[in-house]
């Protein structure tokens, strides 16, 4: 199921992006195209414009010449030639080329009327719908440098034409004016051109993904909510599969613990039903506790798993009053110590609180205690050695039980408040129990408003510190 959702997730990814791409793309050769058609409208008006100013200056030539023509004329009529058409009409051509020639050598910014240009560009790129801000820059290539931008001279002109304004380009605008991919050159029909007119929008990236943004948007957000979903469909999996083992093992467990005491009530009682033990007060009384004892052992366990549903449920009741936790600790001490002392092992107390009287339920509280204590004999897998600390911090007490057993890993120190979970042992089988004692320690302390935390090291031992509030919200 990871695999192909991975694979599936991976693909619908890939066919996003590329389409995405191909809109971005799509809108780069549009917007491209628009601009390209813009410049050559431009430079049609430009060309245009300077082509009327040859004509007028051509309409002054000729205006001139006539008068010229008359004289010449009345001369060689006098003289009787008749040449004159012919003479005035080569002397003309010669002017008019004269004159092209003179145009096509001078320096670009010379032949642009800045204004007429400023109008030539808007207009356009309004009419191709191009309504970002630009920038334009005239470039000469005799001075290999631009001598027009945003309308302004950048520097003075000789002669007769001179700059309104001057305008030096920032490193930056003439940086990105040189690099520009938006260009065209100038007044080159049959001359060399004598330069080019250079466009840069600072805001083209954002006007290309302007329409493309909402897409993006979406599929991110439609992409996360999928992995979202497949991320908390797989941990709910795991969950699901670790709780199944967990149950199973609290299971088998649960079989071995009453396994046992069943055995031994079934063998007692098949005791004193036999007629050698009947007729025996003494026999039937010492089988009779045995059969209590086993019976008691059960109904704890049996207990324990109540309890935990009450707890899960909020149902358990708990009868608060003012109990001194010395006190508990010295009976929780009395009653672990014979094991752990046939064992080998010893049970230390270092009651240090001066003040051990909190508002708690004496019942609960001292299962915490057995609790801790059980687990640090059980998880000493040789000589117990506990010490059992208690010290007053701000607004509550501290009760801390350390051994010096296998300890844990930093991954089982996450689960081992968790229901059913019980740290491995490796090959060792001799830790009873179903997995509830420090759930059910966590959840007390959550009900006196206390705090639990856990230092651990493997091979090192454990060490509980509980928090327990002088005073607490009973309800």
């Amino acid at each position: 199921m990871v695999g192909l959702m991975s694979i599936a997730v991976v693909g619908l990814t890939a066919i996003q992006v590329y389409w995405l791409n191909y809109s971005i793309n799509l809108n780069e050769d549009k917007f491209d195209e628009n601009v390209s058609g813009s410049l050559r409208e431009v430079k049609r008006q430009l060309e245009a414009y300077d082509a009327q100013q040859h004509e007028t200056y051509a309409g002054f030539l000729s205006s001139r010449k006539q008068k010229q023509k008359l004289k010449i004329t009345s001369d060689l009529r006098q003289s009787s030639l008749n040449s004159a058409d012919s003479l005035d009409t080569e002397k003309y051509k010669r002017a008019f080329s004269d004159y092209r020639r003179v145009t096509n050598k001078m320096d670009i910014a010379q032949r642009i009327n800045v204004d007429k240009l400023d109008n030539f560009l808007t207009n356009e790129l309004e009419s191709s719908s191009i309504p970002l801000r630009y920038d334009y820059a005239v470039f000469s290539e005799e001075l290999q440098d631009f001598v027009i931008v945003n309308g302004n001279y950048v520097k003075p002109l000789e002669e007769n034409v001179q700059a309104s304004t001057i305008q030096t380009p920032s490193k930056r605008m003439d940086s990105n004016l040189r690099n520009s991919p938006y260009s065209i050159r100038l007044f080159n029909n049959n001359y060399n051109a004598p330069g080019a007119l250079v466009l840069h929008f600072p805001e083209r990236t954002s006007h290309i993904w302007r329409d493309v943004l909402p897409m993006l948007l979406l599929t991110i957000l439609f992409i996360s909510v999928i992995l979202f979903a497949f991320i908390y469909s797989l941990n709910v999996i795991f969950k699901q599969k670790k709780l199944s083992e967990m149950k199973s093992d609290f299971i088998n467990n649960m079989t071995h613990e009453f396994k046992t005491p069943i055995a031994t009530i079934s063998l007692a009682t098949d005791s004193i039903v036999s007629d050698k033990i009947a007729g025996s007060k003494e026999k039937v009384g010492r089988f009779a506790k045995i059969i209590k004892q086993e019976n008691r052992r059960m109904l704890g366990q049996v207990e324990k798993v109540l309890q935990m549903a009450q707890i899960e449920q909020n149902k358990v009741q708990l009868n608060w009053d003012d109990v001194h936790v010395h006190r508990l600790i010295k009976l929780a001490k009395e009653n672990v110590e014979l094991i752990v002392q046939n064992r080998g092992g010893s049970i230390t107390l270092q009651l240090e609180a001066e003040n051990d009287v909190i508002r708690s339920d004496q019942n609960h509280l001292s299962n915490v205690i057995h609790n801790l204590l059980d687990n640090a004999n059980k998880y000493s897998p040789e000589k117990p050695e506990i010490v059992i600390r208690t010290k007053n911090v701000s607004q509550g007490i501290e009760i801390t039980v350390s051994d010096k057993g296998q300890g844990m890993t930093k991954d089982a120190r996450k689960h081992i408040f968790d229901k059913f979970y019980r740290v491995h042992t490796g090959d060792r089988h001799d830790v009873k129990g179903f997995g509830l004692g420090l759930s059910y320690v966590k959840a007390m302390v959550n009900a006196h408003q206390g705090a639990i935390r856990v230092r651990s090291e493997l091979g090192k031992g454990s060490s509980f510190t509980l928090f327990f509030p002088f005073v607490n919200n009973e309800k």
